[in-house]
This record gives C-alpha cells, sequence and structure tokens, in this order.
C-alpha cells in the first residue's frame, strides 16, 4: 500500500504515474514468473487541504482510475480503483496500512508536512526537497538513512519505485524511523510544537502517541480483500 499524504497540486499527478508504473512493473514480473512483494498493491491519496477533495477526485479519474471516497464508505476493489481520503484529522491512522508513504508539499514549494506519523508504524519515508519547516527532523531521518529526500519529481518516483521493488530495504528504513521516533518522544513533541507556533499550522501539533508509550492502533477497513 502506497500513502500519500498532505499532498498538494501536481503532486498527486505524481504519485498516480508512480503507481501506474508500480502497476506495469508487477504485472511484467508476474508475466516472467518472477516474484513480487507488492502483487496487491494499493493506493491511498489523502490531499492536505479539504477544498481540494473534489478536484483530486476529477485528476483521478482523468488519470483512468475510479475514486473511492472515504465520505461514501466506499471501498477498494481492485488495482484500478484509488482511495481518496477526504477527510481531515484521519491521516496517522491510516498510515497503519502502508508499506511506503511519500509525504506531500515537498514537491509543491510549500516546505513539507509531518514527516513522523508513518514512522508510528515503521513506514518509510520518500519526499521532494522543499522541507523548510521540517528541515531539522528531514536532516536527521535522512542521515539515519529512514528517510528519503528525492531532488525532484522524477527522482520521487524513481525511490519509490525502487523501495516498492525491495522489501528489505523499506523494512530497513522504517524500522530506523520507528526506532529514532521512540527514542527521541519528548523531543520531537517540543519540536513539532515550535513548528506548529511559527507557522500558525495547528495540524502539525503532536498527536498524543508521540507523547505517549503506547503507539495507536487502528483496524480501517477499506478493502474486501
Amino acid at each position: 500500500m502506497i500513502i500519500a499524504g498532505s499532498t498538494h497540486p501536481e503532486e498527486e499527478e505524481l504519485i498516480l504515474d508512480t503507481y501506474r508504473q508500480a502497476l506495469t512493473d508487477n504485472e511484467l514480473a508476474f508475466n516472467n514468473n518472477q516474484m513480487t512483494s507488492q502483487k496487491n498493491l494499493k493506493l491511498i491519496i489523502a490531499p492536505r487541504h479539504p477544498e481540494r477533495f473534489d478536484a483530486v477526485a476529477k485528476v483521478i479519474e482523468n488519470a483512468g482510475y475510479n475514486v473511492c471516497r472515504f465520505s461514501k464508505n466506499e471501498k477498494l476493489l481492485g488495482p484500478n480503483d484509488v482511495y481518496l481520503l477526504d477527510t481531515i484529522g484521519q491521516l496517522a491512522n491510516f498510515y497503519a496500512l502502508a508499506t511506503l508513504a511519500f509525504v506531500g508539499g515537498t514537491i509543491a514549494n510549500v516546505g513539507g508536512h509531518n514527516l513522523l506519523e508513518p514512522y508510528l508504524y515503521a513506514v518509510p519515508v520518500v519526499c521532494g526537497p522543499h522541507l523548510f519547516k521540517t528541515r531539522e527532523t528531514a536532516t536527521i531521518l535522512s542521515k539515519e538513512k529512514a528517510l528519503y529526500i528525492a531532488n525532484d519529481a522524477q527522482e520521487v518516483k524513481n525511490k519509490m519505485i525502487e523501495l516498492l521493488q525491495n522489501e528489505n530495504l523499506r523494512k530497513q528504513m522504517g524500522a530506523i524511523g520507528q526506532r529514532w521516533l521512540e527514542n527521541n518522544r519528548g523531543a520531537v513533541a517540543k519540536s513539532i510544537d515550535a513548528i506548529a507556533a511559527l507557522f500558525d499550522e495547528d495540524k502539525l501539533k503532536p498527536d498524543k502517541s508521540l507523547t505517549s508509550n503506547n503507539s495507536p492502533t487502528r483496524k480501517t477497513e477499506i478493502m474486501t480483500k
């Protein structure tokens, strides 16, 4: 499962293009009797701003996919379905389903969003270069080899494809990020508070799970199989 969280214009198109390439690669591997760790690959897109939900649904449709919307309690049935998380306050829970995450606002020159939530579930993250809101955290995670910071959209796509094909590397990156998060809970909470105050972004304020010893658990039923 790929989750693209807090996305902005043009980032949805990038992730849809990446998803299409991943599906093509999986089909080729299957036809050549090669093993793939992502044979049931699916995609969830969570736009940053609610006013863009309908526009993003159109982007998904224009890319040739069926839109399944959280707000309509629709479920993913096959690879031609893309799930639109058209709500706020649920993204952190949905990361529990992911094997790989893209965090938005990083190809779009917005400055990045919460890079830490995926690591609650040991999910590796790929992002773009625009990280001025979260530079310190991004630098640390990148040096720890938990986060991949791409220079541009093409590199985001290439790295995500690489990670989808390399289960061991995904698990390694996710585990490193989760361990770092667990070891730095207090500092993480203070850092997010500071960012929220500076940019007046209430949604960046830490989830209680970042300041407690209990990791969040949620069983989100969006698939029938």
